[in-house]
């Protein structure tokens, strides 16, 4: 299978060109050309999806639809180009998911074998084998697979290898896409030559992986080490879960439990990164149906992460006023919210239900919130009142979850929530 996204993101509302998406449209059509005129031994699927950059929402969605009619699959590719540079790395994860190394098994010797053939290929091309190919996925040529990039980024290959599947993703290199993300991101600056160089080298790979005979005989360059293989939702290194449930709001005069839904309601699974190369980190959706129901795809279970203390799932939801735009409902910690169905997490099985309790409020944004001795961030924040010294059984917070492992930005900014009228 070949995946291509067909969306472009910008930090301007209504203003995305998206004109370096292009490189993976492109290549997807060009490969239509080629093995339409061409025999090969192996059938080739090609998906094109939007909403790449909405926390990858497409290929989680495509994930998803497999799952309920399921089909073995020999190896995912999925395309990130751009004009930044002319080299292609094969990566099997990203920072997204930061997956165990034990998703990666199934397709490091498929990357080796590509990198091989750059070897091969480069000379009579002539081009630098580096320069053409790089294997991100096992760390060689002296690269670890975070530095072939100079920032965090998010791929389509990590929903597909969630699932079981042999995932790479064929991503430009040594790039730091600088125009990408911003309304700057047009046609003029693209490098179209670049793009050329980097789909005849992915062309030349599928070539390979299209039509090797198969026997395990031959050598490693003539055919390919892997096995097709089913989807699953939950295995032994990861899985691929669903969080569902409704935004309601807890009334005691029409009820013991929170039951009364609040339609229009934006439903937030939150993220470490606000942005990964234009990827939006938190994904938000709207609240559907007069049950105010919500539901995330593709939601990581603690054992699939890299890191044994991996930070928890952290859910939200907020409902604004329409007149004025202000947040108007906000998550309740309180007693009958955070305290009874909590929003933090671990994910241990492949389906979640709960509710998102929310509260009428008006919001307070305290902002300047830095440590003048580590000049660094406060971190966490408690509520107390003062009348009792205990905590306020109607209240709500909300601070953004960071990761400094990569970059420096941090948010001095956070949110509190309080009853109407204190």
């Amino acid at each position: 299978m070949l995946f291509a996204t067909a969306d472009a993101m910008s930090i301007v509302p209504g203003r995305a060109p998206g004109a370096e998406a292009i490189g993976g449209i492109a290549a997807l059509f060009e490969s239509i050309a080629v093995w339409r005129a061409s025999p090969h031994r192996r059938p080739l699927k090609l998906v094109v999806s939007g909403a790449h950059h909405l926390g990858l929402q497409g290929v989680r969605e495509f994930t998803e639809r497999r799952l309920r009619e399921p089909e073995p699959l020999f190896l995912g590719l999925t395309l990130d180009l751009e004009s930044g540079a002319h080299t292609v790395a094969s990566f099997a994860r990203g920072w997204y998911v930061e997956a165990r190394e034990e998703t990666q098994f199934g397709v490091r010797q498929m990357s080796r074998i590509f990198r091989a053939h750059a070897d091969v290929m480069g000379p009579f091309l002539g081009v630098e084998p580096r320069e053409m190919w790089l294997d991100a996925t096992n760390n060689s040529d002296l690269r670890m697979w975070k530095n072939v990039v100079p920032a965090r980024f998010a791929l389509d290959c990590e929903p597909l290898s969630q699932v079981g599947w042999n995932a790479l993703t064929l991503a430009t290199a040594e790039s730091s896409r600088p125009r990408t993300d911003t309304v700057h991101d047009r046609l003029a600056y693209v490098r179209i030559d670049r793009i050329v160089a980097q789909i005849r080298s992915i062309t030349l790979m599928l070539h390979h992986a299209l039509n090797d005979p198969g026997d395990p005989s031959k050598s490693d360059l003539d055919w390919t080490p892997l096995a097709a293989r089913q989807p699953s939702r939950m295995t032994l290194i990861g899985g691929f879960g669903t969080l569902s449930g409704r935004v309601v709001e807890f009334d005691p005069e029409a009820s013991f439990v929170p039951d009364v839904p609040v339609p229009d309601a934006l439903a937030v699974l939150a993220h470490p990164d606000k942005s990964l190369m234009g990827v939006r980190g938190t994904q938000i959706q709207r609240v559907t149906g007069p049950d105010a129901q919500y539901r995330f795809l593709g939601a990581v279970p603690i054992h699939s992460y890299q890191r044994r203390s991996h930070d928890p799932l952290r859910l939200a939801a907020f409902a604004r006023d329409p007149t004025t735009g202000d947040v108007a409902y906000a998550p309740s910690l309180g007693v009958f919210g955070a305290e009874d169905y909590p929003l933090e997490f671990q994910l241990k099985t492949a389906q979640r239900e709960s509710p998102i309790v929310v509260f009428p409020c008006e919001p307070v944004a305290l902002h300047g919130l830095i440590d003048p001795q580590d000049l660094r961030p406060l971190g966490g924040l408690r509520v107390l009142d003062a009348a009792s010294d205990g905590t306020p059984a109607r209240y709500g917070s909300y601070a953004p979850v960071q990761d400094t492992r990569l970059g420096g930005e941090a948010e001095d900014s956070s949110l509190l929530f309080f009853v109407h009228g204190l």
